[in-house]
Order: C-alpha cells, then structure tokens, then sequence
C-alpha cells in the first residue's frame, strides 16, 4: 500500500515565504476542451503568494511491477483570496526513462481554470489541455523532450474547493499517485439533491392524478 505523508503546514508554510512576491498574471486561462496538441504554456510561469490550505505527499513506480521511472508529487492547496491555487511538485527520481505526461483528474467542467509553470521551477512543460473526451475534468500537462527531474506546476481556480483524487503518470507505460483538485464540495452535491426534491414529488402526484383518472 502507498504511503500517504502529509506536510505539515509549518513547512508548507515556510516554502510559501521564500518565494518571491508576484501575481498569477502569467498564468494562462486554459480553454475546455483545447485544441489538438494543447494550449503553449512553455512562456507561461508565475509564483504564488496565498495562506497555505493543505498538501500531500505522494511517491509512484511505472509500471508498478516494474521500474522504467519512478518519483514523487508533492500537492499543495493556497487560498489566494479569489480562491484556491493548485502547485504539484513533480520530481523523477531514478529509472531509464523520462516523464512525458501528467495529469490530473477532479475539475468542474464549467472551472474556469488558469495553467502554466512556477517561477524558477527547473523544467517547464511545454502545453496542457483540457480533453473533450473527459468532459474537461482532467487537466494534462505535456513534456514534449521529457521531464528528467524536478517541474513545479500551477493550477489556479476562482473556486475555494478541494478533495483528494488521483494523478497520472505517463511515458509510454504509466502509473497513479495520490494528489489534490477542486472537486464538489458534500454540501453542494447534498443542496442540488434537495432542488431536486419538489421537482420529484409533484412528478410523483402528477402520475398518481393520471392513474386516478384512468
């Protein structure tokens, strides 16, 4: 079974200072579904200054019964006022192959959503894309050369929503990790159900009337 390590928000926290002071400004807003071949983020990076929310700490081997690459993803959530902020910490750690894609599964199709790379991150993916056939709940970022060590990715959100989902991993063969996105909340699925509920019980009286009258 994986191990599941969270970070606690003292560290998360002190990782938040040393960054610099700047705006998400560079980050770009990524259409759903895009276009084939993915929207260029190579341009694109930004940091991020907000209050620490949670993380995750996650580590994969692919495939799993093998070891064609291995590492880990560090999942961070940042509350930046107009809402939560996503920063995944992808790191290769060992393996003959590179890392070509990561994605990441648990956005609302309707989730205005604004992508790219941190500042200073040691290697940058060149696009990302919204697929038509998930309905744009995955987000994928692509490493056209490969990642063949540390890329620090951005999510942004005008929603202040976060669950534990799974990430993907791939290069040819791939794998699963455990990582954070903006998903409904309980109270939210709950509120829908119960608009719903009028709607049913005067369906409900309607069908009796008509078998009354039968």
């Amino acid at each position: 079974m994986k191990r599941i390590k969270l970070i606690t928000a003292a560290a998360a926290v002190a990782l938040l200072c040393a960054l610099p002071q700047a705006t998400l400004a560079t980050l770009v807003t990524l259409p759903n579904p895009t276009a084939t071949g993915g929207l260029d983020i190579s341009a694109s990076s930004a940091t991020v200054v907000g209050t620490f929310v949670t993380s995750v700490f996650d580590s994969f081997v692919a495939p799993p019964d093998a070891s064609d690459f291995s590492g880990t993803l560090l999942s961070e959530v940042y509350d930046t006022g107009s809402g939560y902020t996503f920063v995944y910490t992808l790191t290769r750690t060992a393996g003959p192959d590179q890392i070509g894609r990561f994605t990441v599964d648990g956005w609302l199709p309707s989730q205005t959503l604004m992508v790219g790379n941190l500042t200073g991150s040691a290697n940058f993916a060149q696009s990302a894309d919204r697929k038509a056939g998930s309905g744009g709940k995955v987000v994928g970022f692509n490493y056209d050369t490969g990642l063949p060590g540390v890329s620090i990715l951005v999510i942004a959100t005008d929603t202040k929503t976060w669950a534990y989902t799974s990430a993907g991993i791939q290069n040819g063969s791939g794998t699963s990790a455990t990582t954070l996105a903006a998903v409904p909340e309980p109270t939210t699925v709950i509120a829908g159900a119960l608009l719903l509920l009028p709607f049913g019980a005067s369906t409900v009286r309607f069908i009796r009337r008509n078998r009354a009258t039968v």
